[in-house]
């Protein structure tokens, strides 16, 4: 009789694994956007990023865990946290570095919204450079895609283990 149920269960239970692993994100990529507002003298940012691939990265950067969730997004130390992590993985440069201003960050679903805004003194588009090292110490397959769009032009530039340094944004055909 016990022989009888182990085939079932062994079924059920590769397929209770099968599914709860297709909830997993095959793929390692976050996107930014970048949007000049020089009326108001700032560039916008929104880092979208999924959320268990985050919390690995800050794991690893800080050593210790840190749990993302709706409710401790708002903490101090966690703030504090993706400060600093995206200060030292995402940066913009014009002539010199551009330092960021937290604006702050929301979950939704699987993802987490992360904003941020630099100080534009001068219409510097032609010049920009971006660095996006976001989650190369987790993946070794992580891409990162910068998109930026101004005066109708886009711009995009990705970012892998081979393209680390600043780079500019390049223009759409």
């Amino acid at each position: 009789m016990k022989a009888k149920f182990t085939l079932p269960v062994s079924f059920t239970l590769l397929l209770i694994w099968i599914i709860c692993s297709s909830f997993s994100h095959p793929f390692h990529v976050s996107v930014s956007l970048l949007d000049a507002d020089f009326q108001n003298k700032r560039i916008k940012c929104t880092h979208k990023i999924f959320v268990d691939d985050l919390e690995k990265g800050l794991a690893l950067a800080f050593n210790k865990s840190i749990k993302l969730t709706k409710k401790t997004i708002t903490s101090e130390d966690t703030q504090k946290h993706l400060e600093s992590y995206l200060q030292s993985n995402f940066k913009i440069r014009f002539k010199d570095e551009m330092l960021p201003q937290w604006v702050g960050c929301e979950i939704e679903n699987d993802l987490i919204w992360v904003y941020v805004a630099y100080e534009a003194k001068e219409k510097w588009v032609e010049t920009l450079e971006v660095k996006n090292n976001l989650l190369f110490n987790t993946y070794s397959d992580q891409l990162n895609i910068v998109h930026f769009e101004y005066s109708g032009e886009k711009y995009t530039q990705h970012f892998n283990q081979k393209v680390k340094d600043f780079a500019p944004l390049k223009t759409h055909d």
